[in-house]
């Protein structure tokens, strides 16, 4: 996700973390667990990575899924 869409716009509500990807979840699982010690940062990092190769995955299939295509 680029900066300025995790900024998000003045706009958008409070409730935008219920709308958080299954990527966004993992990274902010991951982070919890490395925080509180009960994974390493080792770990971490692993999580991370695929935390990482999910967010493209998601970003790939949103820019090649029919309904978000701006032809008509």
């Amino acid at each position: 996700m680029r900066a300025q869409e995790k900024m998000g716009h003045s706009s958008m509500s409070e409730g935008w973390r219920d709308h958080t990807s299954p990527a966004q979840e993992r990274v902010n699982w991951v982070m919890d667990e490395v925080m509180s010690g009960r994974m390493s940062e080792a770990d971490g990092m692993v999580e991370m990575a695929k935390a990482h190769e999910m967010m493209r995955e998601e970003a790939r299939a949103r820019t090649t899924h029919p309904e978000h295509r701006w032809e008509d």
